[in-house]
């Protein structure tokens, strides 16, 4: 097929809504609900790509520089503004039509991933490779896996670590920020249910209003052998004041969207790690410039997302696949739908899913598909049965 003659007919966009396993509650906010505008391009070839934009209206970055957006926000900004752009583009040309799209209108950056994920999928589907392929070769076959816990009582807490150890799951990560008190005995709970079969990671969601409230925290709860502090406070300033005072290695996520986000995090050494999201990066192409700079700037890094279902997480997975610096376990879902789920709690996030095959999964960690593009289909009759009108 002449790569330069394949042209995008159509875009359409949708939404679907599958419950979770358990309400998940953050120091910003929790739900029960996931909804995810699902991205599909056709072509004039027949092959079609598939992205996925699994937004958050009250999540954004520091003071407001980025910001949340809807399911019903999604679609409108596809239908009225990005697809028309793009209609009769040839979808190979990623890097001008993601330039394009910001040309068009600022900022929206999971309506963007979405299309550019869908990009992805379309070129490694025609050219018959995996899209891990097109962003410079496979460097890790499996991906380690970290599975969160929301905030809830410790004893809970506790009994939800040890069924993911069970599971083979190795890494957590614990939602903190709204009580300190029940922080520390949330933490003190899963250590003494669980001892060092797990390695704990703290992440508050900018829920220390205070560097000082944050230091104070984390000295607290350094003594359970915490591996990692994500997100204590907001803003850079605040967290690299936090970051000179505590021993514990300080993460930065809603600081962290594009590469001039980690320039300032490392001119400030406002954190000794970084949180990437292909979503939060406008795509896969931003996730791969970020990363790009966070090596640059020797900082390790993890590839998280939204709780994406089996689209995005495959954008994800890829993306993870590629780089060699995303060495901090990665709070994904294990994709599964119902019927073929592998863990009865480690990093289950939904009741179901919208594609077809489960990843493979192993001991904690989980095997990146070598199928070509994203590796994933969608399963119609879940599509239909979880329709979400936007």
């Amino acid at each position: 097929m002449g790569t330069n003659k394949i042209k995008i007919t159509e875009i359409k966009v949708f939404a679907v809504a599958i419950p979770r396993r358990r309400f998940h509650k953050m120091a910003f906010a929790g739900e029960s609900l996931s909804i995810s505008n699902i991205v599909v391009i056709e072509t004039d070839k027949g092959i079609k790509g598939i992205g996925e934009a699994r937004v958050m209206q009250n999540w954004g970055g520091d003071y407001n520089r980025y910001y949340g957006e809807t399911p019903e926000l999604v679609a409108q900004v596809i239908r009225k503004y990005l697809a028309p752009s793009l209609i009769g583009e040839n979808p190979f040309a990623i890097e001008r039509l993601t330039a394009q799209m910001d040309d068009i209108i600022k900022g929206y950056s999971y309506a963007k991933a979405a299309i550019n994920m869908a990009l992805h999928d379309i070129k490694g589907k025609v050219l018959n490779i995996p899209a891990y392929e097109l962003l410079g070769g496979l460097v890790r076959p499996r991906i380690r896996l970290m599975h969160s816990i929301g905030i809830m009582k410790p004893e809970d807490a506790a009994a939800e670590a040890y069924a993911v150890a069970e599971d083979g799951i190795k890494d957590i990560k614990v939602k903190v920020g709204l009580d300190l008190e029940n922080d520390v005995k949330t933490v003190e709970a899963i250590r003494a249910r669980v001892g060092k079969a797990l390695q704990i990671t703290l992440d508050a969601n900018q829920g220390y209003r205070l560097a000082k409230t944050a230091i104070i925290a984390l000295n607290e709860l350094e003594k359970y052998d915490i591996a990692i502090a994500e997100q204590p406070v907001e803003g850079l300033g605040e967290m690299a004041e936090v970051t000179r005072r505590v021993n514990i290695p300080v993460m930065a996520d809603e600081s962290c969207w594009t590469p001039r986000d980690v320039i300032e995090i490392s001119q400030l050494r406002a954190a000794d790690c970084l949180s990437i999201y292909v979503a939060k990066a406008g795509g896969i192409s931003g996730a791969m410039k970020v990363a790009a700079v966070a090596a640059g700037a020797g900082l390790p890094f993890n590839l998280n997302g939204s709780g994406e279902l089996g689209v995005g997480n495959a954008a994800s997975v890829h993306t993870i696949a590629a780089n060699k610096g995303a060495e901090i376990g990665a709070v994904i879902p294990l994709t599964a739908p119902a019927e073929k789920r592998q863990t009865k709690v480690g990093n289950r996030s939904y009741l179901d899913d919208i594609v077809v095959d489960a990843y493979e999964y192993e001991n904690g960690e989980l095997f990146v598909p070598d199928r070509p593009g994203l590796g994933i289909t969608l399963d119609e009759e879940k599509v239909n049965k979880y329709w979400y009108e936007v």
